[in-house]
């Protein structure tokens, strides 16, 4: 292990190198890297055509985290999960001037241990019958001129896709503590992410593993607190008090005092307390719930005591337990319970482990399919959202029912409802959902969805709204439920 400046760090990434960016979001992003990768590119021109592989990209939407490398010239191609926090790096691939494909962040999260471990690839059925199935859009940010790398694959009569790996030159990571040998804590991080399994795919590829840490010790770290152990290790960087924030949103670890306060939108806090009826309180076995982000995870802020008592709350970046923050510190949570690898969680939610989950949504469509990765030309990318609604027991979509969150009372055209005849791209199909109870929680109602046939039928109406006039926006023909609820709020 070599004690290095962040400058002298990223000289040695040669042009043309795969490279896998840690963090998760908003969270556990090695800024140093990026910050001198991106000033050495614009002072010399090097390095050039890196290739990027990355579960959920990290970024505040404001310039920091990958959007630090979203230059032409300096990024070749990009395989990555969510892409929504670097905007500037996602606008590459939406003019084309880099090869960027979107796959499902909890394959990619599992893909680092598949490099790991010399295996071709990874297949899974997460993907099916959506845009990222080679017969649909092959997960490529321009179907037609940009090839899929995602095949699809059959076994005993089972169809699967297959993801294959790539040879990683580069692992660019972020930890809390490195002693004299080059062991690494993640202790003081918001979670684990999949830092282990990206430094063992470094390793196994032949590349070398760079780690920004907030601070070293003189002493040795007990070997319960070495999250990435020494011989995984090339290079480490020290940070610069400041330089190393618990997320985009908060300095240092938070505490249960400053949980991000929410402006006050009458809409979606009418969605935000509806759904919290969804987690009733009782004896039963303790359930595992998702919060996905945006409205979803102010959802999992609003739990009471007494819900956060019954439930088990989680965040795919490896989170357990705890209160989930959102906004710039989504992926973090106040006095989690666990802290998992990010790809050991998706092992558990790919096989059904995930009891309640909460997603977001941009469109809906008459035959029950979702859409939450491409608004026109823009592809904010699907994260962990196929995953989870493809394996979850039940899922409580939560969103708008007009685009701005305007009233089917308002005069606004009715193209401005999410309901829509067919959505611009498939998220989610329940073709492939293994959820027994589908919910469409908006600002004016309640919709159930049939998960065989997608039909949909209004439960419930908000604040003087009437059927007849959700019926005029909606594109969707929906059934009205002769038990319909009214509710004032």
């Amino acid at each position: 292990m070599r004690i290095m400046t962040p400058s002298e760090a990223v000289a040695l990434i040669p042009s043309g190198a795969f490279v896998v960016p840690g963090g998760f979001g908003s969270c556990g992003h090695p800024d140093l890297f990026t910050i001198a990768i991106e000033r050495l590119f614009l002072d010399t021109g090097q390095p050039r055509n890196l290739n990027l592989l990355f579960a959920s990209g990290a970024g505040n939407k404001r310039g920091m985290g990958l959007d630090k490398l979203a230059h032409k010239g300096l990024i070749k191609s990009a395989i990555g999960g969510f892409w929504s926090l670097c905007p500037r790096l996602r606008a590459l691939g939406e003019t084309g001037d880099i090869e960027a494909h979107n796959w499902p962040q909890g394959v990619i999260s599992k893909l680092f241990g598949a490099i790991a471990s010399g295996a071709p690839g990874v297949y899974s059925p997460v993907g099916l019958h959506t845009f990222v199935d080679p017969r649909v859009e092959g997960g490529v940010f321009r179907p037609g001129e940009t090839q899929p790398k995602v095949s699809i694959e059959t076994f005993r009569q089972n169809e699967y896709l297959f993801y294959p790996t790539v040879r990683v030159d580069i692992a660019l990571l972020r930890g809390t503590t490195a002693d004299p040998q080059g062991n690494i804590s993640l202790r003081g991080e918001a979670s684990k992410m999949d830092a282990l399994s990206q430094a063992q795919a470094a390793r196994n590829s032949g590349g070398q593993v760079m780690v920004q840490v907030a601070s070293l010790s003189q002493a040795p770290l007990h070997h319960d607190e070495v999250d990435i152990p020494a011989h995984l290790v090339d290079i480490v960087v020290a940070s610069a008090s400041g330089n190393h924030p618990f997320t985009y949103g908060d300095n240092v670890r938070p505490s249960q005092l400053n949980i991000e306060p929410q402006t006050h939108n009458p809409a979606r806090d009418r969605i935000i307390r509806r759904a919290l009826n969804e987690l009733p309180i009782g004896k039963f076995r303790k359930k595992l719930i998702n919060f996905g982000i945006g409205i979803p995870s102010q959802v999992g802020g609003a739990m009471s005591p007494e819900q956060r008592a019954s439930y088990t709350a989680s965040i795919e970046s490896g989170v357990i337990g705890g209160t989930p923050l959102s906004g710039d510190s989504f992926g973090a949570a106040i006095d989690p319970d666990a802290l998992l690898d990010q790809s050991e969680l998706f092992t558990f939610y790919d096989g059904g482990g995930v009891d309640k989950a909460f997603l977001g949504f941009a469109e809906i469509d008459s035959a029950g399919q979702i859409n939450v990765s491409k608004f026109g030309r823009h592809r904010p990318g699907a994260g962990g959202f196929i995953n989870i609604a493809s394996s979850a027991k039940e899922l409580i979509f939560c969103g708008h029912f007009m685009v701005g969150g305007h009233s089917p009372s308002e005069v606004v055209p009715v193209s401005n409802c999410k309901f829509v005849d067919k959505v611009e791209q498939v998220t989610f199909n329940p073709r492939t959902s293994q959820a027994k109870r589908i919910v469409i929680i908006t600002d004016v109602g309640v919709f159930e969805m049939d998960p065989c046939s997608g039909q949909m039928t209004l439960t419930e109406v908000f604040g003087g709204i009437s059927p007849a006039q959700l019926a005029q926006h909606s594109a969707i023909h929906f059934c009205v439920s002769r038990r319909l609820t009214k509710a004032l709020a």
